[in-house]
């Protein structure tokens, strides 16, 4: 786990299918986000650089891998996809948080494609879970070379102490001694 400086978007497009949401200052607010990653990805009107992250809070990137690195990732996918929404990101001061976006990179026919979905500031105050992907299926996704990530809001100084999940174990973070920057 860790917390990216500038909350970066995985990779820089400007060539991209945005549905229920927006891009405002090369940050993404929002919505569902499709692309082929090629060599000219990053040219565009509209270019995503950032997560829109409200003030105070910090964008912490969970790898599915990292978070059980015995498990095939194809299980952790499956599992992840049906529950991950009800599980929660607990900070060492006892508050939970659920996820508030998650992005993938896999290939398809030997292309590389990127499905990210976030949810803006309206979704994450109610009760919406993360939508599933549309363009990376499961068959995508359990190759080894896949990349598959979630992100939780922390609040500027919160420590990440465990992943909690239903019906299974938490998974420790405070190995990591990681605190979200002041």
């Amino acid at each position: 786990p860790i917390f990216e400086a500038g909350a970066k978007f995985p990779v820089k497009l400007g060539k991209y299918d945005l549905t229920g949401g927006e891009v405002v200052r090369n940050k993404l607010v929002g919505g569902n986000v499709v692309a082929q990653i090629t060599e000219d990805s990053d040219q565009g009107s509209q270019v995503i650089e950032f997560f829109d992250v409200p003030p105070g809070e910090h964008l912490l990137y969970v790898p599915v891998t990292q978070l059980d690195p015995k498990s095939y990732l194809g299980r952790a996918l499956g599992y992840a996809r049906e529950t991950l929404p009800s599980h929660t990101l607990k900070l060492a001061d006892g508050t939970e948080h659920r996820p508030v976006g998650r992005f993938a990179i896999a290939k398809i026919q030997g292309q590389w494609w990127l499905e990210c979905r976030y949810l803006d500031e309206f979704a994450r105050t109610g009760e919406s879970a993360l939508p599933r992907f549309e363009k990376l299926q499961r068959q995508h996704l359990t190759q080894d070379d896949t990349t598959l990530v979630y992100l939780f809001l922390v609040p500027s100084g919160g420590r990440p102490k465990e992943i909690v999940r239903a019906g299974k174990d938490s998974i420790d973070l405070s190995k990591f001694d990681v605190v979200a920057p002041q």
